[in-house]
Order: C-alpha cells, then sequence, then structure tokens
C-alpha cells in the first residue's frame, strides 16, 4: 500500500459518478424488492436476474471507497481510527432505522388493523438474545442457508448486507494492523474468497461469514489502485476485447446459473467503473446522472427502510389513494419510500451526531428545505433550461 501511495496519478480525482451508480443500484434494489411479480415479473426475472443487479455494485462501490479512505496513511498509524469511523457510520444510522422498523412502523400497522379487525395484533417480539443479536447484526450467524436475509426475516431482511460489509471492515482492520503485509493479506482474502465459489469448500464455511463476498469487495478495491496509479484504458482494441471477453463470461455465467455468476456481476461493474472513470466530467452535465446522483446520497438510509417502509407506503396508497390500478399502485408505494427515506435521510443520516439530530428535530421544515434546496441545486448546477427541453425532446423522438 505505501507502494501504492507514492505512485499516485498527479491527474487522478474524486470519481463523482459513484453516487450515480450508487443511485442506479438502490433504485433497481428497492423495485426488485416492492414491484410485484405477478404485474413485473419481466423486471424482476430477467432484468435483474440477468442485466443488473443492485448488490455487487454496492459491493465494488464499498471496495472502491474503503481504498480511497485508507490511502490516508494516517490510518496505517492508528487502524482503529478507520474501524471506528466505519462501524460509527453504519450503526448510528442503523440503530434510529429499529427504532422506525421494529416499533413504529408495526405500532402504525397495528392501529390500522385495529379500525378493521378490532384485534390489536403488534409484530411478533424477539427474545432478549435475539435483540442483541440483532442490534450488533450478529444474528447474520443463525442463517440456516446462504440466503442469508432470512436471518433478518421478519424485521427487516436487507440488513444481511450489512452484516456483511461490518466482517469486511473488521478484515481489512487487521490487514491495516499488520501494515507492512497489508497488499498480501487483503490479496490472501481475494484469492480465499474465489476459492468459495467452490461447492465443497463453501460447504464447511459457517453461514452469514463475509468470505463468499470478498471477492467483489476487492474488485472495487482494485479498482481503485488502477486509476490512482493512472490506468485507464483508453486503446479500442483493447476496451472491446476486455468487453467481448467480460460480455460472454458474464452471459455463460447468468445463463448457466453458474456459482460464479456474482464475480461476473462484479468484473462488468468494475470494469465499467474503470472505462468510464475519463467521461466522469462530461457525464456529471446529464440531468438524469445527477437525479442518480441526489439518490445515491442517500442510498444507504433508503437500503435501511425501504423494506419495512413498503408497509407503510402501501397502506397510504390503498387508502388515501384507493382508485390506483394494480399496476400503478406499486409504483406510488416505491415513490412514496423514496420520498419518505430522503427526510430519514436529512434528520438521522445526514447528521454527524446525536446532537445534530436534535437540532434537526427541533427544526423540522427548515431541515425538509434546505435538504430540498440541496437537491435542486445538485440537480440543476449548471444546466440551463433549454438544454432539459432538448434532452427531453431528444428522449421523446
Amino acid at each position: 500500500m505505501e507502494r501504492t501511495l507514492s505512485n499516485k496519478n498527479p491527474h487522478f480525482k474524486k470519481y463523482k459518478l459513484l453516487d450515480a451508480f450508487r443511485g442506479l443500484a438502490i433504485l433497481s434494489i428497492v423495485c426488485f424488492h416492492l414491484l410485484p411479480s405477478e404485474h413485473y415479473g419481466f423486471y424482476k426475472n430477467v432484468i435483474m436476474k440477468y442485466g443488473f443487479p443492485g448488490l455487487p455494485v454496492f459491493f465494488v462501490i464499498s471496495g472502491y471507497a474503503i481504498a480511497a479512505s485508507i490511502s490516508n496513511a494516517a490510518y496505517f498509524q492508528q487502524p482503529h481510527m478507520f474501524l471506528v469511523r466505519r462501524l460509527k457510520k453504519i450503526f448510528f444510522c442503523y440503530w434510529w432505522s429499529l427504532l422506525i422498523a421494529a416499533l413504529f412502523i408495526p405500532f402504525l400497522h397495528a392501529v390500522a388493523l385495529t379500525f378493521k379487525t378490532h384485534a390489536f395484533i403488534l409484530f411478533s417480539p424477539y427474545s432478549l438474545m435475539e435483540w442483541i443479536q440483532i442490534i450488533t447484526l450478529a444474528k447474520i450467524f443463525s442463517a440456516t442457508s446462504w440466503t442469508l436475509s432470512t436471518a433478518f426475516d421478519p424485521l427487516n431482511g436487507p440488513l444481511w448486507f450489512l452484516a456483511i460489509i461490518v466482517q469486511v471492515y473488521i478484515y481489512v482492520f487487521i490487514c491495516l494492523y499488520f501494515k507492512k503485509y497489508f497488499s498480501f493479506l487483503m490479496f490472501i482474502g481475494f484469492i480465499a474468497s474465489l476459492l468459495t465459489y467452490l461447492a465443497p469448500i463453501k460447504d464447511i464455511l459457517p453461514y452469514g461469514v463475509f468470505l463468499p463476498y470478498f471477492a467483489q469487495f476487492y474488485v472495487g478495491f482494485t479498482v481503485y489502485s488502477l486509476l490512482r496509479r493512472g490506468f485507464v484504458p483508453k486503446k479500442k482494441l483493447i476496451i472491446y476485447l476486455f468487453t467481448f471477453f467480460l460480455f460472454a463470461f458474464h452471459c455463460f455465467c447468468a445463463f448457466e446459473d453458474s456459482q460464479l455468476r456474482t464475480l461476473s456481476y462484479a468484473l462488468t461493474i468494475g470494469y465499467v467503473l474503470l472505462v468510464m472513470y475519463k467521461y466522469d466530467l462530461e457525464l456529471e452535465r446529464f440531468l438524469v446522472v445527477r437525479l442518480f446522483t441526489i439518490m445515491g446520497a442517500f442510498s444507504y438510509s433508503l437500503y435501511l427502510l425501504h423494506f419495512p417502509l413498503n408497509i407503510l407506503a402501501g397502506m397510504v396508497a390503498r387508502n388515501v389513494i384507493p382508485f390506483l390500478g394494480d399496476l400503478i399502485q406499486p409504483l406510488v408505494v416505491v415513490a412514496i419510500v423514496i420520498t419518505l427515506s430522503f427526510i430519514w435521510y436529512l434528520f438521522f443520516e445526514k447528521p454527524s451526531s446525536q446532537i445534530d439530530v436534535l437540532k434537526c428535530l427541533a427544526s423540522p421544515i427548515n431541515t425538509i428545505a434546505s435538504g430540498i434546496k440541496l437537491a435542486r441545486r445538485t440537480a440543476f448546477k449548471g444546466i440551463g433550461l433549454s438544454k432539459i427541453r432538448v434532452g427531453i425532446r431528444f428522449s421523446a423522438e
């Protein structure tokens, strides 16, 4: 890693499109979870399965972000600071979200059911030990298969991703502690992760351990290292050859339902990030990219809350707007979930301390107004109304 620091590319800059990729990924995940199969089966069973899955994008971008953060040599002197900051970022918002997912939304749902069934049915409680496992995300080790979402059902199945990321952070912390062997230990983790794609080896691993997912994370880590060294594919022949190879590998893994499918997704995403880097500034100017960038900024809040908020948004769509059809109602639910998650982001993720949260709660109107102003400024910065009209007319044609 010290060699990486010394080989820094003087033209290297922040990759602004990463938030747009996050936004596109989280939108695909939300739609996959909330849109019913009977009306959106093609999207869920074809596009998401064979085209653009969201979670590998998050794994790859997380690897990129970690590599970017530990490029600061201070983390090699104080590895615990890396772990503390990362865990604080994860758990600060997560613990607040538990109040919503485990108490507030189930309570509202129970009250709504009371008017219909005249029976107050609250969310079935976990035992004390199970709550401790949920709070610490250790409940992932209670999974009975590699469908890890079942460990957190019915509370919030997607939490399994957070549990995996926390384990990855701990492993990176251990690698940082042995700083002379950092790159070697990270590579060993990558090789060990590749071996888990062999069924006999994966079968001996305990359910919930991070190792099968580390290869996807390492792809993003490698992309950052290559860009930092100034390696950006420029020759068209090389780009075409790599594109053809990855496309063929991806198609083989997807349609053969191979265990390597998630790795093929990660490699494809990593390659796209590598190639698109030189177009970062040009693509950032497009309105649709900026809208995805805004969504990417609060993607963590949206990931945390989209599953539990589905209950609340569904009640609103069915009872407050009852005239919606079966095809439109799920889309309205998605829009409500995204809006509520953005508001949650302003109050609980964007603030960096409990005091800041209390300040936001004390002035909710100002908090929401400032958030909307920031989003509007981000979306329309440097974009004239004429360009927006041209873009709309072009897309209509």
